[in-house]
């Protein structure tokens, strides 16, 4: 096999088709504590314009951007990538995040600040989404309570 031949078999492998996923029936039960907490800055990676159904000029610097909580980071962003196929360039990358909240309702405060002054100075693109310069973004979220100095 040429070099070509053995390249396409690797990305036929590596791109296979899922499963499906095996349903299970009856009642299911979950316990979801409260605790230590981290807000946190996501920037989509990837074609902005695509995602969102428009062109951005050359030279534009616009960021899609989403602000949360979670008590576990790689957990969500795994969830959050979790729906993009791996044939493209889409992903989300956690840019900041703060110091530790005693509990979510403390981090949701703090989220909330940082919806508030985005919305001024960045497009909100509905619920935690918006777009804007990465820059701005990050210096609005770096100015809120909790937040790393380092």
């Amino acid at each position: 096999m040429n070099a070509e031949g053995h390249l396409q078999a690797e990305l036929r492998n590596h791109f296979r088709p899922s499963r499906a996923v095996k349903s299970d029936f009856g009642p299911r039960q979950s316990n979801h504590e409260d605790g230590p907490t981290y807000c946190y800055l996501a920037k989509f990676s990837g074609n902005s314009g695509a995602l969102l159904g428009k062109e951005f000029h050359r030279g534009e610097s616009k960021a899609i951007l989403k602000i949360g909580v979670t008590n576990n980071l790689k957990r969500r962003l795994n969830e959050l990538n979790s729906g993009f196929s791996p044939a493209t360039d889409f992903k989300w990358e956690i840019r900041l995040k703060s110091q530790s909240f005693e509990n979510k309702e403390a981090a949701e405060v703090v989220e909330q600040k940082f919806k508030e002054q985005a919305e001024i100075e960045i497009t909100s693109l509905g619920k935690e989404f918006f777009l804007g310069e990465l820059e701005k973004a990050e210096s609005i979220f770096r100015l809120l309570p909790n937040m790393s100095r380092f």
